[in-house]
């Protein structure tokens, strides 16, 4: 037997808006970033881009894939890109 987890409103629309702001933010930076000569600050510009979309990608995974389910022998819970299983006993 499966149960997803619940997802709580007040909690996912802030963080999906803080996210947003974010990636908005790095955007802009990026653009002002690439209008001038490629140097480091292109770089860190990029790897603040790439761990942002990572973190992001996680995130939402996370809410999309959560959910316990009774087997037969164990409880099995799965979260995001992580899963357990516990045994009975």
């Amino acid at each position: 037997m499966r149960f997803e987890a619940r997802k709580d409103k007040i909690l996912v629309i802030p963080l999906m808006g803080a996210m947003l702001l974010g990636l908005a933010a790095v955007i802009v930076s990026a653009i002002d970033v690439f209008s001038r000569p490629i140097n480091e600050e292109t770089y860190i510009v990029l790897g603040s881009l790439g761990l942002f979309v990572l973190t992001l990608l996680f995130i939402l995974d996370s809410l999309r894939r959560t959910y316990y389910e009774l087997q037969e022998e164990a409880l099995f819970i799965r979260f995001g890109i992580f899963k357990q299983t516990i045994q009975y006993e």
